[in-house]
């Protein structure tokens, strides 16, 4: 199985969350990682010990990340970002996977946001 993201927006008469419409801009698609990733890198102890909250939550299910939470976020990616070389060969993947993962983890933030104040994303 593969772990994905996808940005939603809100129904604004109804309040619940639907996919957008937008998909995200090339190269960036909506892989987060293999299955293997969710426990080798995203909940790594290594990236717990970056300070990293969000990320590591993908480890245990689905993760829904919104409002203030996509700023966050995003200070996550950055740190990633900034210890890609640490992150990769601690878990035994490619620089550029990674690279490529937190580039679409970005998108869909991106996506997000453009959707407006109920916009945010949902990882599985």
């Amino acid at each position: 199985m593969s772990i994905v993201v996808q940005a939603f927006e809100r129904d604004e008469e109804t309040g619940e969350r639907r996919p957008v419409r937008a998909l995200p801009a090339p190269p960036h698609d909506e892989l987060v990682g293999i299955e293997a990733t969710r426990h080798a890198l995203w909940g790594s102890e290594l990236m717990r010990s970056l300070g990293c909250s969000i990320l590591p939550r993908i480890a245990t299910g689905a993760v829904r990340v919104e409002g203030e939470g996509l700023d966050l976020l995003e200070a996550e990616l950055s740190i990633v970002a900034r210890e890609v070389v640490r992150l990769a060969t601690d878990s035994e993947l490619r620089v550029d996977y990674v690279v490529r993962r937190v580039g679409n983890l970005r998108e869909a933030i991106r996506l997000a946001r453009e959707a407006g104040e109920g916009g945010g994303i949902l990882i599985e």
